[in-house]
């Protein structure tokens, strides 16, 4: 099968996850839930491939990506937008019956039909569930109506939900959505409130009620009785409905089971713990690997890298950089290599935009050196602007010093860097009263004073949320290649490869490192937003391959790490096709190189 080739899952949710608080025996507890979301986690429990269509920030929360990826769940209908998922405050009583409050719809209100990948209503698409999208049955009505006419001829099953509050406000709308789709489901209470009498003569809809610990009834088609629940030890009562739902759907599709009794089942797993946790750990569990390194391209790049890179390390003493033995040289070069991140503009739907540009004193930079010639001028300039107390005090500074000479400042994320500017600062007072210089004479004192120097980091805003180290690593590569010797390099072997744009990057496009996932690399090809779970697995891979080539060639990090960002800069651009012609590794390069780096915000690069 051609891998980039547009896949379709047999099942279809529409509705979004959501981020709740769920308070129960005085305790609050943060989950992901959502109907559609915990419905999908139980269908593919129930062996079914399943896909969600929702609008989505740009990053989902970490708590929410696992369940995403070859294994999964489909991801391509989740579309990025400037918002956030919807939120409840959930409470539940000694009766286990749920009141919710401080609720916000978040982007669900605007989800729509055009957000269905097309070849999502194909013939792979056996089902499409529509959840109590945005608590309101007029969209759902909407989206049932939408997709009839996207689809014509469209021979799948259809169905929906409904909620206490969407019955109380529109009944009649309830019931007309009941008689239009295949299959319908509510719990007891809404059956009662919907249909007092009983269901409509003329419904040809099966109709699918639970009733909590009492089990299900299902009225018409073929599972049509009354049957038991399975006695469980009830943790969190939130989403055993929308659970039950998803295991009922999925073993229709799959038909591995009876639909029933995998839908009791995936309510009994979903109530032993919080939230969509339990299902959401299973489903995790099933996704492969999306991104690996090469051990193959490792080998044929190995000799060339090994002949090229021998020279490629910097001593980080030319411009943008302070001089050799200047006397703010270290200082600089502490604070500002904790802000070498993020520069590049983004779009909230589409993703990567362009780097980010800047001009000091009449010349132009791109990213980090804009940021070394900013820290640069001001270390010139007013040596005070670097010291902790003035960074923790005031508030404007970093903006100020990063200012271009348009009278404005073109670094993205200006709150982030302020916060981490001051808490550094805070931080370096605490731990190191006499500065730098005190932090790089205890790592020098140590037997391996790289490793020192690196630990101490770890306790310093703007070094230390990075599992990878990459801004730490980066500044032992410089003070240990620095002139002065600010940092003695007696343990090379701790230095770790420095992973950010363009080491991805090079490595994506010359094999070092594969997508295994074809729904990952459509969207780097794209250069739309990934997940955190996905970045991490293109970074871990990227980090990998370094240390495979460092290991084959004997070089150090800093070498293979210079030769990557002078052919990252140079020769396989952000911007511009690339420039295989140019490049010393054309001849056994993939060359793939409509990959781009992972587009995923971080302070960490």
């Amino acid at each position: 099968m051609d891998s980039n080739r547009p896949t379709a899952p047999q099942l279809v949710f529409i509705g979004s996850p959501t981020q709740d608080v769920v308070l129960r025996d005085g305790t609050a507890h943060q989950v992901i839930g959502g109907a559609a979301y915990i419905s999908a986690l139980a269908a593919r429990w129930a062996n079914a491939s399943v896909g969600i269509v929702a609008r989505v920030p740009s990053q989902l929360p970490a708590m929410a990506t696992g369940v995403f990826g070859p294994g999964g769940l489909f991801r391509e209908g989740l579309s990025p937008h400037e918002g956030s998922l919807p939120a409840f405050r959930i409470s539940y009583d000694a009766e286990d019956q749920a009141s919710y409050s401080g609720i916000a719809p978040g982007l669900e209100q605007g989800l729509c039909s055009a957000d269905i990948p097309s070849h999502w209503l194909g013939d792979t698409t056996r089902w499409i569930h529509i959840a109590s999208i945005g608590f309101s049955t007029k969209k759902q009505l909407s989206m049932l109506k939408d997709i009839t006419e996207m689809a014509p001829d469209w021979r799948g099953t259809r169905s929906a939900g409904t909620t206490e509050a969407m019955i109380a406000e529109d009944k009649a709308a309830c019931l007309q959505l009941l008689m239009a789709v295949d299959v319908f489901f509510l719990n007891h209470r809404e059956f009662a409130l919907l249909c007092p009498e009983g269901l409509p003569k003329n419904c040809n809809t099966t109709v699918v009620v639970t009733h909590g610990p009492n089990g299900v009834t299902v009225h018409g088609g073929p599972n049509s009785g009354s049957h038991p629940a399975i006695a469980v030890n009830v943790v969190d009562p939130t989403g055993a409905g929308d659970a039950f739902c998803g295991g009922y759907i999925g073993a229709s599709v799959a038909g591995e089971t009876s639909a029933v009794q995998a839908g009791l089942q995936a309510a009994a797993i979903v109530l032993g713990g919080l939230g969509s946790s339990p299902l959401s750990h299973w489903v995790q569990a099933q996704v492969g690997v999306r991104a690996n390194d090469s051990g193959e391209a490792t080998g044929s790049l190995a000799p060339i890298i090994k002949a090229t890179a021998q020279s490629a390390a910097f001593d980080f003493s030319g411009p943008p950089h302070l001089p050799v033995g200047h006397p703010q040289a270290l200082t600089m070069l502490c604070i500002s290599t904790l802000h070498q991140f993020g520069f590049w503009a983004d779009d909230p739907s589409t993703g990567w935009m362009g780097p980010m540009y800047g001009v000091i004193d009449g010349k132009r930079y791109k990213g980090s050196d804009f940021i070394w010639a900013a820290f640069a001028r001001a270390a010139k300039e007013d040596p005070k602007q670097l010291t902790p107390e003035r960074m923790s005090m005031d508030s404007g500074l970093f903006e100020r010093i990063c200012t271009a000479d348009n009278g404005r400042c073109p670094v993205p994320q200006l709150e982030l860097h302020a916060s981490l500017h001051a808490a550094h600062a805070n931080m370096m007072m605490r731990h190191w009263k006499n500065g730098y210089k005190a932090m790089l004479s205890h790592a020098n004192a140590q037997p391996k004073p790289i490793a020192a120097l690196l630990e101490s980091l770890k306790k310093l805003p703007g070094y230390m949320a990075d599992p990878l180290a990459k801004k730490a690593n980066l500044l032992a590569i410089i003070l240990a290649a620095r002139p002065e010797g600010f940092l003695e390099p007696r343990d090379p072997e701790s230095i770790v490869p420095i992973v950010d744009y363009h080491m991805m990057r090079l490595c994506l496009r010359t094999g070092l490192v594969t997508i295994k996932d074809p729904e990952l690399r459509r969207r780097i090809i794209a250069r739309q937003w990934v997940d955190n779970t996905e970045e991490l697995a293109i970074r871990q891979a990227t980090g990998r391959a370094i240390l495979a080539l460092a290991r084959q060639t004997n070089l150090s990090i800093a070498a293979i790490d210079g030769l990557f960002f002078q052919l990252g800069r140079q020769v396989c651009l952000e911007t511009e096709p690339a420039r295989c012609t140019d490049c010393p590794l054309t001849k056994d390069c993939a060359k793939d190189t409509a990959l781009f780096q992972p587009v995923f915000r971080t302070s960490a690069y």
